[in-house]
């Protein structure tokens, strides 16, 4: 099963490439015509700190089941959105991938 917090701490780990302390990343399930849903994901950076698709996906896909690595990663220009309790609101977020649906 996927567990989007896994796949959140992963990309969180990898420091150098994403925001620091306080990443901002989220992992949401877009759809897919045989799977049901995969794993994508919404990247923040750190002002200074520059990242490709292609490496986020690799650097995940070290420390990961593949199932689990992000099949599209979108970057956010700002801090992702969230509510008065903090929480990232991903449905927001799943417009970012209305050309994958």
């Amino acid at each position: 099963m996927l567990d989007a917090a896994d796949v959140e701490k992963i990309a969180a780990a990898g420091g150098r490439l994403i925001v620091a302390p306080n990443m901002d990343a989220a992992v949401i399930g877009i759809p897919h015509h045989t799977l049901g849903e995969e794993p994508a994901a919404i990247v923040h950076l750190a002002p200074g700190h520059h990242a490709s698709e292609a490496e986020l996906r690799a650097w995940v896909g070290e420390r990961l089941a593949a199932f689990k690595v992000p099949v599209a990663i979108r970057f956010h220009p700002e801090t992702l959105p969230r509510n008065a309790n903090g929480k990232i609101l991903k449905r927001e977020l799943k417009a970012l991938f209305a050309d994958r649906s």
